[in-house]
Parts: C-alpha cells; sequence; structure tokens
C-alpha cells in the first residue's frame, strides 16, 4: 500500500538505519493491516508465514511498542524490550473502543513490530497460516517440513 510506505519511508530506527532497511514482522497478523488487505481490498489470497521465536536474539533485531511509523511508537533492544510491550493490546481479539483517541492507540499498539535488519533467513521460517484448503498446497509444496494450518480466525473469519 503506496500511502503506508510513504509513511514509513523517511523513518528512521533509533540508534538504526531507516525503518525501509529493515524486515518488519508483525507479532500477531490479525491487526488492523491484515484486515485492510482482506476486507477492504478483497485479497483472499492472502498467506500468513510464520516465523521462529529465534529471530528475538538476532543482532540488531528492534521491538516496537506500536506502529513503527507511528509517531507515539517506542523502539527497544530485542528481546530485553519484551517486558515493555502489553501483550493484552497486541493480542487483542479487537482494536475496536467507543472513544476514537482510545481506538486509535490500540490500534497502533495491535501492530507492534519485531524489525530484522535487513531481511529474515529462511531458516527461520516455520509454517504458514491460510484460510482454506486451497492455498494450503503452496505452503505445504513450499516446504513440507513448515507447520501449516488452516485458521481462518486471523482472517477474521
Amino acid at each position: 500500500m503506496e500511502s503506508v510506505q510513504d509513511r514509513r519511508r523517511g523513518k528512521r530506527v533509533p540508534n538504526g538505519g531507516l525503518l525501509h532497511s529493515y524486515a518488519n514482522l508483525y507479532f500477531d497478523a490479525r491487526n488492523p493491516m491484515m484486515y485492510r488487505l482482506f476486507n477492504q481490498e478483497a485479497r483472499r489470497d492472502l498467506i500468513v508465514i510464520r516465523i521462529s521465536n529465534a529471530v528475538l536474539d538476532l543482532p540488531d533485531a528492534v521491538l516496537t511498542d506500536g506502529n513503527a511509523a507511528a509517531g507515539t511508537t517506542r523502539f527497544f533492544d530485542s528481546p530485553t524490550g519484551l517486558k515493555y510491550l502489553d501483550e493484552s493490546r497486541i493480542y487483542a481479539e479487537s482494536w475496536n473502543y467507543a472513544d476514537p483517541f482510545e481506538k486509535a492507540e490500540r490500534k497502533r499498539q495491535r501492530c507492534a513490530e519485531m524489525l530484522i535488519p535487513e531481511f529474515v533467513s529462511p531458516d527461520h521460517i516455520v509454517g504458514c497460516y491460510t484460510l482454506n484448503q486451497e492455498h494450503l498446497a503452496t505452503c505445504v509444496d513450499a516446504d513440507p517440513h513448515w507447520k501449516v494450518e488452516v485458521n481462518r480466525n486471523v482472517y477474521f473469519r
């Protein structure tokens, strides 16, 4: 999404490089970005790649307590920064809230990220989630050792 990329393009990670020089991983794929891609843009072919927790220990990995492009988001070294993240918000079923400011904050937190310098090695891929059986085969064909599962909840179903 070009508008999202425009916001992220010039953002610098504190004590690091530009945000676009990192691979960004959401802690939970069931977030506002997925909602927009899947529901508003009718992208029914999305497959969620699952990454090993071992990335937390990669050199120069960075954690955020919300969407990395948001002005109020804080950045932390990994894995020590985990203690600053609000799991109840990151893994909340919904970010909706009556107060619009609170809703925006919950939405920001729901998009907490793990930033890995340059790229994530394929060795860290452990599986994927799909919406249906049809896409399941795509993951199985990519690597028969991956844990592959249909998970409709990730896709708001």
